[in-house]
């Protein structure tokens, strides 16, 4: 069982663990793209001419594939904080693949309402989250 924390806890917290924050969800945080171009590596690219370049596989690629990266606000009676969550959880949250909502994005303008109504309301009904301090 990973240790239990408040957001102050966890704000003062040395060390490198996974721990379980029981916080209240207040929003996404302002002007942040919920997701990021990847190489199959995962980590993030950057338009390089006609390619994308992956710092991690040190190369070009012609290809990228639509990531999560949801950054949310997050409070309790101690502090507040913003959390990252990444592929897998989102996903799992929204039943929906990344590459789904950015092809639907791009027919209508359907990433904000899947956001501010499917997300919360899936997070909500969410069972006790853990998060990792790196």
């Amino acid at each position: 069982m990973h240790p239990k924390k408040t957001l102050a806890q966890l704000h003062d917290t040395p060390e490198d663990g996974t721990f379980v924050v029981y916080a209240t969800f207040n929003g996404f945080v302002d002007g942040e793209d919920c997701w990021y171009p990847a190489c199959k590596c995962h980590r993030s690219v950057a338009p390089d001419s006609e390619a994308y370049y992956c710092k991690g596989c040190v190369k070009n690629v012609f290809q990228m594939v639509p990531r999560y990266r949801v950054k949310i606000n997050v409070s309790d009676a101690t502090s507040v904080a913003v959390f990252v969550m990444f592929a897998g959880d989102v996903q799992n949250i929204l039943n929906l693949s990344c590459s789904s909502l950015v092809s639907a994005s791009k027919v209508c303008s359907c990433l904000l309402w899947l956001l501010l109504c499917i997300f919360p309301y899936r997070l909500l009904q969410l069972p006790v989250y853990y998060f990792s301090v790196f």
